[in-house]
């Protein structure tokens, strides 16, 4: 038989017969029979009975238009793009600067803004792009390995250009020469502390005065350099991000 929603009252047909059942109370022994058949009547408890079936929500009517995707965390090519921009510009004056003070000048301070730089013409082609200081930082982790490669680049050309070409080149020696003989000096005052023989001391500093270390050394100062110049990249990246991801957050209010 078949039940109401109720936990008192039976309600529907036999399941012998067919014949309609009345409804009667829990109590009423005659409701547990068929008033027609006499067939016996099963109760279910409340927990046994089925649940009623929810009704299908409505569906709102769309103009089955695609949503746009979700922009990306960075457009690499257009991040790559506006770094060798933001790099080629730092190579050509860092050229310019072995025959102008002023380009050295603007120079230091174009790749001190690198990262800034770069995240500011990223935005500016990609204004709708997912922007924060994680992503400025990555980005402007890119500007910085791609300035010092640029610069080391323009360094080698505008060395061998000037000291062949231009014949330029007396002063930079000079000062290597200042900075070797420093050393030099230094290393010797504290030889002569550790009362080292004098063979010990006339092999260490010539080996100072051998080509391969002057070269170490201007690898290692060109490897603090682009320490420096990745580390500024990221700063000025994370802070450019930042501050284009509030300028994003300001345009979607309006």
């Amino acid at each position: 038989m078949s039940t109401s929603q109720s936990g008192l009252q039976m309600v529907g047909t036999c399941h012998r017969c067919g014949g309609e059942l009345a409804a009667h109370a829990v109590t009423d022994e005659s409701g547990l029979f068929c008033p027609h058949c006499g067939a016996p009547q099963i109760l279910l408890p409340e927990y046994m009975r089925p649940e009623p079936v929810p009704e299908p929500l409505a569906v709102t009517p769309t103009t089955g238009t695609i949503p746009p995707p979700l922009p990306q965390a960075i457009d690499w090519r257009n991040a790559l793009i506006c770094g060798g921009a933001v790099a080629l510009v730092a190579a050509v004056l860092t050229v310019l600067g072995v025959i102008s003070s002023f380009a050295s000048l603007i120079n230091f301070v174009w790749v001190v803004s690198g990262g800034v730089a770069t995240v500011a013409v990223y935005q500016k082609r990609r204004p709708d792009a997912l922007m924060n200081g994680r992503v400025g930082a990555r980005i402007g982790l890119t500007a910085g390995l791609m300035l010092i490669v640029a610069i080391g680049l323009a360094l080698a050309t505008s060395g061998v250009v000037a000291r062949f070409g231009l014949h330029r080149m007396a002063s930079f020696d000079a000062q290597v020469a200042e900075s070797v003989q420093t050393m030099q000096v230094q290393m010797q005052a504290s030889m002569e502390e550790q009362k080292q023989s004098r063979d010990v001391q006339e092999k260490v500093i010539g080996m100072v005065n051998s080509p391969e270390v002057r070269a170490g050394i201007a690898v290692v100062y060109l490897g603090l350099l682009g320490a420096i110049v990745v580390l500024l990249g990221m700063g000025g990246g994370a802070f450019a991000g930042m501050l284009g991801a509030r300028r994003q957050g300001v345009r979607r209010l309006l």
